[in-house]
């Protein structure tokens, strides 16, 4: 019996159109769930929902396809002088943001370490999030990029009048372009009469609030060159202003410096603040922070909570963080379908907005504990032997639409097994059992 079943298998391997292929496998019946096949536990007690737990929200790093990509919205705006002569021009203002963009999502997927606290073994978690130039219009000469030509008060920085400071909402109120569902960058520069002071400082500067940001000095610093401490010279560009950029962004994301305040994360010590290894006081040790949102001359690296309070915010109905995300969990994409394999067991304890099928293979478990959005067009797919517990959960659509159901798969031998406990609930579906 042992050799015939070995040969069984071989020929359906090889020979699928022959015969013996049916004989040998397991015929496949699909079909949405009803209510009778559902399997109800009652006997669990009531505990806490973790859904509200800030660090269940970190992306996984060995599973990163479970937090898909976010991508923040924005636009920018060059407030250049009456005569033109302070800004970026629009052609060359619409290259320089491309170039600014590219390299800060390139730095966005490419997180690094964080060195404080120093010997620290803390993960290094993908950023899971990402920018998008968005226009206004449906325009063709429209690239999301605008010139704003006005007079002194509102055009220059001043760090110390209050008509001018960069946290003066005015550009925002009387320039700014789908307000709420995009975050509007305004890009401003030094007064140049301030510029020719041996003693001002033409510093990059910049501030980021929840609907806007403002970014200062980056075409004073766009093509310059710069002598390092050891006589090597670097070309500033694109490249070399992208530390501000992410830095004001994440402000807007809901994050706080680290080096000179509690920012609610305990894997983000306070620390002196140098802006490298040669700088006092940590000349000596040579260890300083690269955290993006601390002054420094690498700002390569988010943290595990910082992550989690982004994603958090993402994840949150009605935040300003969630306003201003791209919606690509509307529009059902196959390809980017979540698969539990073959063995894997999951608990989803935080939200997730999904934008293909979600499939739980032969041999797999999944239990979600927080809502779960599909696109739709989309479907949970269960498999024989595979196992969605809704332990508290809730699967939904939040776009407006239905998405398809639960789809359970059954052979001869086992069939996909649903489970509900607690306050399961699974709403906006197209079939309904």
């Amino acid at each position: 019996m042992y050799f015939f079943y070995s040969k069984c298998n071989l020929f359906a391997a090889l020979l699928l159109t022959l015969s013996v292929f049916s004989s040998c496998s397991n015929k496949i019946s699909k079909s949405f769930l009803t209510r009778d096949k559902i399997l109800v536990e009652t006997s669990l007690a009531e505990k806490k929902s973790p859904c509200s737990t800030m660090m269940n929200y970190a992306p996984d790093a060995a599973n990163p396809h479970h937090t898909p990509m976010r991508y923040v919205r924005v636009n920018f705006h060059i407030i250049n002088h009456q005569n033109g002569t302070l800004n970026f021009n629009l052609q060359d203002g619409i290259t320089y943001v491309r170039g600014l963009l590219e390299h800060a999502n390139w730095r966005l997927r490419n997180n690094e370490q964080v060195s404080l606290p120093a010997g620290n073994n803390l993960p290094v978690l993908p950023i899971q999030y990402q920018y998008v130039l968005t226009p206004s219009t449906d325009e063709p000469d429209d690239a999301g990029v605008y010139v704003h030509f006005v007079e002194d008060e509102l055009a220059l920085n001043d760090k110390k009048s209050t008509k001018r400071t960069i946290y003066d909402g005015t550009l925002y109120e009387r320039y700014g372009l789908r307000k709420g569902e995009v975050l509007n960058i305004f890009m401003l520069e030094h007064h140049p009469d301030s510029v020719q002071s041996p003693t001002y400082k033409a510093s990059l500067d910049g501030v980021g609030l929840s609907e806007w940001a403002k970014v200062v000095g980056l075409y004073q610093h766009a093509f310059r060159t710069e002598t390092r401490e050891d006589g090597s010279t670097v070309r500033t560009g694109p490249h070399y202003q992208i530390g501000i950029l992410n830095h004001e962004i994440g402000h807007s994301l809901g994050l706080a410096h680290t080096w000179n305040t509690n920012d609610g994360c305990d894997d983000t010590p306070q620390h002196p603040g140098c802006w490298d290894q040669f700088s006092a006081p940590c000349r000596e040790t040579g260890v300083y922070s690269n955290n993006m949102m601390d002054y420094n001359n690498c700002q390569c690296a988010l943290s595990p909570c910082q992550l989690a309070k982004i994603h958090y915010n993402f994840a949150r109905d009605n935040t300003s963080q969630r306003k201003i995300l791209k919606p690509v969990w509307c529009d059902y994409q196959p390809d980017k379908s979540v698969t539990i394999g073959w063995g894997q067991q999951f608990v989803w304890n935080s939200a997730k907005d999904l934008e293909g099928d979600l499939i739980i293979n032969n041999g797999a478990e999944l239990t979600i504990q927080c809502n779960v959005s599909l696109p739709a067009g989309a479907k949970v797919i269960v498999k024989p032997k595979g196992t969605l517990i809704l332990e508290g959960g809730k699967i939904t659509n939040r776009c407006g639409d239905l998405w398809e159901g639960i789809e359970v798969w059954k052979n001869k031998k086992s069939e996909g097994k649903v489970v509900y406990s607690g306050n399961a609930e699974m709403e906006h579906l197209k079939n309904k059992f």
